[in-house]
């Protein structure tokens, strides 16, 4: 070990030194003063002419699911409200996204999703998603979120861009539960 730090001490010391000669103290290169006349490719472009470019997308959904979210055996299952938040800021097309929803039944559900677009360029944007959500009882409160039979895993696929719709599966421990949502996305 103190040979190999003796040698990379010495080589850096070296060409460390090579380094500091310049090789002319000259150039050869040629200039000539810039013309005071404005350009005309950039005379007729203004900033408004720019589309405002979004950062945040919100989707208000309404669905409807049913599933097994406790170990009682109940198939629960009815209407739910959800809000997904997604940054489009890097790119114009959410791939990430957080979402919270509340059914009927009094359950509130957390989640995150990724989506997989299958053709980008279509006009009405197929997708994949994989998420993963946790649905909480409203009598458990936030303890509900370390017990395993709160946690499901979702797959869907959906389609839209300004009004969009998704149909998918889940499951848990607990068991399986099927959703289909409608909604509209926010853009700003």
């Amino acid at each position: 070990m103190r040979v190999f730090l003796s040698l990379l001490f010495l080589t850096l010391v070296v060409s460390s030194i090579q380094s500091l000669a310049a090789p002319a103290t000259t150039t050869t290169i040629e200039t000539s003063p810039l013309s005071a006349e404005d350009d005309p490719d950039l005379a007729t472009v203004k900033v408004s002419d720019f589309a405002e470019r979004k950062e945040f997308l919100i989707q208000t959904a309404v669905g409807y699911q049913s599933g097994n979210y406790l170990e009682r055996d109940e198939w629960s299952q009815g209407p739910y409200l959800a809000l997904r938040f997604a940054l489009i800021k890097q790119s114009p097309l959410p791939a990430w996204d957080y979402e919270i929803s509340y059914n009927t039944e009094e359950f509130l559900g957390i989640g995150v999703g990724h989506r997989w677009y299958f053709a980008e360029e279509d006009r009405y944007l197929p997708y994949a998603r994989l998420g993963g959500n946790a649905y909480l009882e409203s009598s458990d409160g936030v303890t509900g979120l370390i017990e395993i039979r709160r946690w499901r895993v979702h797959a869907g696929i959906g389609a839209g861009e300004t009004f969009t719709g998704e149909i998918g599966t889940g499951f848990s421990v607990t068991g399986p539960d099927i959703y289909a949502q409608f909604g509209y996305n926010f853009q700003f």
